[in-house]
C-alpha cells in the first residue's frame, strides 16, 4: 500500500505543482486588481486569501479525489499496474492516501501564507484559535470537509470511472453532510443552549468517514468481480458513502427541532437590546408587581408565548406560528419572534411579536393573564424592536433610517396605525425626559447640590443634599419600604461617598458611607427588597421594609459554602478558588446576586451553583443547596432566573425548576 501511495504520488505531481503555483500566482495577480482600483494590497490580499480558503480547498479536495479515482479504475491504469503485488483494496487505499497528503500540503501552503502575508488572518489563525470556540470548531469542520469532499468524490469517480460527473456526486455527498454541520454549528453560535450540536457534529463526523472508509473498501472488491457484483452490495456500498450526509442532515434537523420547541424565560421589560432596561419600573406599578410574582412567562422561537405556575400548569397566551428552517438561508428575522414584553401599571400584559416569512409585519398583542390575548395592532412601516415605559406612557422604539436616530411612539389604540416622532437625542435621555415630563422623576441642579421634582398636580419639592450628586441630570423614582423616593450616590462635603435618599416627607438621609468611592446602583426585587455591588465582591441590601442592612462581604460566605480548605483570592472583581492542583474556579459578579431579603436574613445565588441563606447582619452561613446543573453558556444570560413569590424559576437549558425559598426543588419538565 505504502509502495503504491508513492506511485499515486509521482501521478499527481503535475496537478499539485499546477495548484500550488495557480494559488502563488493569484497573489501578485489580486495586488495588482486592487491598485487599478486604487484600493489598498492588502485588501486583495485578504480576498483572494478568502477565495482559496473558503472555496478553493474545497475544490481542490473534489478534483484530486474524483481525477484519481476515475483513473484508478481506467483499463489502462488497471493494466499498467497488474504486476503490482497489491490488491485491489491496497491500491484504492493507497490512492486515497496519496490524494489525501496532496491535499493537507497545499491546506498548509495556503494557511501559512495567510499567516505571513495578512495580519489579520494571523490573527485569526493563532491567537484567535486558541481563544474562540467558534473558530476552534470552525477549523475541526473545514478538515472534516476536505477529508469528506475527498473521499465521497473518490468512491463516485471510481464506482463508475467518471471523473466530472464523480466529482459531482462526491461534491452532493460531502456538500451535504458538510452544508448541514456548517447550520448546525451557525445555530450554536447564536442559540448556544437551545441548539445545543456539539456532540451531534462530532457523532456525524466519527460516523461519516469510517463508514466511507468501509464503502471503499468494499467497493474495491466489488469493482473488482466483474460480472459477479449484487445489487445487495451495491445498496450497502452507496447506504456506507451517504451515511456520513445522512446522519449530518439528522444531526441538524435534532439541533433545529430542539431550538424551535424549546422554552425559554421571557425577561419583561427587557429585550434584544438590554441596555434599555425597565426591570426596575414594574415595582412601582402594584399591578405589575402583583401579577409578575405568580408565575413565569415563557416564549418559543415560533412565537409563543405561554404562563406557568410555580406548580407547572401552563397557560397558552399567544399561538406559536411554525418556521420553516428555510427562513435560515435568507431571512433577515431569523430571531426568537417575541423581541419584547412589558407589563402594564394595571397587570395587563403587551406584547411585540417580530415578522417572519409569512408575515412580514410586526404584532402588537395584549391581554391578562386567565384570560385570552388578542392582537391589538398590526405594526406596518417602521420596525420597532422594543416596548418601553416613558414615564407613565408605554411606547415603542423604532429603527431610524439613515438620517434619524431612531423613533418613537406610544401604545396606539387598538387597530390604529402608531404615531411615530423622530427621538432626537439619545435613547436614554428621551425615556427620562418622559418620566420627568410625567412628573415621576426629579431634576438634579447644575452645582449637583439640590434635587427637584414637579408633581402632576403642579406642586414643587426639593431636596437640598448633603454633597454633590452625579453627572445625571435627570434621577428615576425608586420603590422601597412602600415608598417611592429617589437613591443617588453623592460626594459628600468631607470627601467620601455615600447614598443619599430623598424622602416623600421632603427629608435626605445618607447611607452606606465609603472613602474612597463605592457603586450604589440598587437593582430592585420583586419582594421590594433591593440590592447592588458595592466594591470588589461586597454587597449593599436593602431590606422589603425598608431598612438598610450593613455591607456584606462575600468573601467569608463563599469560603463556608465551598469549603474551609479553598483559599479565595481577590483579583478585580473575581473571587478565584484555587484547588490542590491549581485548577482555578471563579466566583464572579455575573450569576451572582440577592434574590430575596426577609429581616435580616439573605437568600442569595452564589455563581449560579449554588443557593445559600445568610444572616446579613453577621455574615454567618444558615443554609445552603446545590442549584441543578446547567450549560455554562446560560450562566451569564438573564433568561436563566425568575423570581417569584415563593421561590424562583432555574432554566438549565434543557429542563425548567422551580426552587422554593426552603431549597426544594420542583422539576416542571422539559424546556
Amino acid at each position: 500500500m505504502i509502495e503504491y501511495a508513492k506511485l499515486e504520488l509521482r501521478k499527481n505531481r503535475v496537478l499539485f505543482i499546477g495548484m500550488a503555483l495557480t494559488f502563488l500566482g493569484s497573489i501578485p495577480f489580486a495586488a495588482a486588481m486592487t491598485a487599478l482600483n486604487r484600493q489598498g494590497a492588502l485588501a486583495g490580499f485578504n480576498a483572494v486569501l478568502l477565495f482559496w480558503t473558503i472555496l478553493g480547498l474545497p475544490l481542490i479536495a473534489i478534483l484530486f479525489g474524483a481525477s484519481s479515482g476515475a483513473g484508478l479504475r481506467a483499463e489502462t491504469a488497471q493494466e499498467a499496474e497488474s504486476p503490482l503485488p497489491v490488491s485491489p483494496r491496497c491500491r484504492a487505499g493507497g490512492a486515497v492516501a496519496a490524494c489525501l497528503a496532496h491535499v493537507l500540503l497545499l491546506g498548509m501552503l495556503i494557511l501559512l501564507t495567510s499567516a505571513v502575508i495578512s495580519p489579520a488572518w494571523r490573527e485569526t489563525l493563532f491567537s484567535g484559535a486558541l481563544a474562540s470556540t467558534f473558530v476552534r470548531a470552525f477549523f475541526t469542520l473545514t478538515l472534516f470537509t476536505l477529508a469528506t469532499l475527498l473521499l465521497s468524490s473518490f468512491i463516485a469517480a471510481y464506482a463508475i470511472g467518471q471523473g466530472i460527473v464523480g466529482g459531482v456526486l462526491g461534491a452532493l455527498i460531502g456538500g451535504t453532510a458538510a452544508g448541514a454541520l456548517s447550520l448546525g454549528l451557525g445555530l450554536q453560535a447564536v442559540f448556544e443552549v437551545r441548539a445545543a450540536f456539539t456532540t451531534l457534529a462530532l457523532f456525524s463526523m466519527a460516523v461519516s468517514l469510517p463508514a466511507g472508509l468501509f464503502a471503499l473498501d468494499r467497493l474495491a472488491a466489488w469493482v473488482e468481480r466483474r460480472p459477479k457484483r449484487g445489487w445487495r452490495e451495491g445498496f450497502l456500498i452507496a447506504l456506507a458513502t451517504t451515511l456520513g450526509s445522512l446522519a449530518a442532515c439528522a444531526a441538524f434537523a435534532h439541533a433545529y427541532h430542539r431550538l424551535t420547541r424549546s422554552l425559554t424565560i421571557a425577561a419583561a421589560g427587557d429585550a434584544f437590546y438590554p441596555w434599555i432596561s425597565t426591570r426596575n419600573d414594574d415595582v412601582l406599578f402594584p399591578g405589575a408587581r402583583r401579577v409578575s410574582r405568580k408565575g413565569v412567562l415563557l416564549h418559543s422561537f415560533e412565537g409563543g408565548l405561554i404562563w406557568m405556575t410555580p406548580e407547572g400548569d401552563r397557560a397558552p397566551l399567544i399561538p406559536a406560528r411554525p418556521r420553516s428552517f428555510t427562513e435560515l438561508l435568507g431571512y433577515l428575522y431569523f430571531w426568537d419572534r417575541i423581541e419584547s414584553v412589558l407589563w402594564d401599571a394595571d397587570g395587563g400584559l403587551w406584547v411585540l411579536v417580530a415578522p417572519d416569512q409569512a408575515d412580514p409585519v410586526h404584532q402588537l398583542w395584549h391581554g391578562w393573564i386567565g384570560r385570552p390575548f388578542s392582537l391589538h395592532s398590526r405594526l406596518e412601516g417602521r420596525r420597532p424592536y422594543q416596548l418601553v415605559r416613558r414615564g407613565s406612557e408605554l411606547g415603542m422604539l423604532a429603527w431610524g433610517d439613515a438620517t434619524e436616530d431612531g423613533s418613537y411612539a406610544p401604545i396606539p389604540p387598538r387597530g390604529a396605525r402608531p404615531r411615530w416622532v423622530t427621538l432626537g437625542m439619545k435613547r436614554s435621555d428621551f425615556l427620562l425626559r418622559g418620566w420627568e415630563e410625567a412628573g415621576l422623576a426629579a431634576r438634579l441642579s447644575a452645582d449637583g447640590r439640590t434635587l427637584t421634582r414637579r408633581t402632576p398636580d403642579g406642586r414643587t419639592r426639593r431636596w437640598t443634599l448633603p454633597g454633590k450628586g452625579p453627572a445625571a441630570a435627570v434621577v428615576k423614582p425608586t420603590a422601597l419600604g412602600g415608598q417611592t423616593l429617589f437613591a443617588l450616590q453623592l460626594r459628600l462635603k468631607d470627601g467620601g461617598y455615600a447614598l443619599a435618599l430623598c424622602r416623600p416627607d421632603g427629608t435626605v438621609t445618607t447611607h452606606w458611607p465609603s472613602a474612597d468611592g463605592a457603586s450604589y446602583w440598587l437593582e430592585t426585587a420583586p419582594d421590594g427588597s433591593a440590592w447592588g455591588w458595592r466594591n470588589g465582591l461586597t454587597l449593599h441590601l436593602a431590606a422589603p421594609d425598608g431598612a438598610l442592612l450593613p455591607p456584606l462581604d462575600l468573601e467569608p460566605i463563599a469560603r463556608a459554602a465551598l469549603g474551609e480548605k479553598t483559599r479565595l483570592e481577590r483579583w478585580g472583581n473575581r473571587l478565584l478558588r484555587r484547588e490542590a492542583f491549581g485548577a482555578g474556579r471563579t466566583l464572579t459578579r455575573w450569576g451572582t446576586g440577592a434574590v430575596r431579603i426577609e429581616g435580616t436574613r439573605a437568600w442569595l445565588v452564589l455563581n449560579h451553583r449554588l443557593l445559600v441563606v445568610v444572616d446579613a447582619a453577621t455574615g454567618k452561613l444558615l443554609s445552603r443547596w446545590e442549584l441543578p446543573a446547567y450549560s455554562d453558556a446560560r450562566r451569564y444570560s438573564d433568561t436563566t432566573f425568575h423570581i417569584a413569590e415563593s421561590g424562583f424559576f432555574l432554566h438549565t437549558g434543557r429542563r425548567l425548576y422551580f426552587i422554593d425559598w426552603a431549597g426544594t426543588r420542583r422539576d416542571l419538565g422539559a424546556a
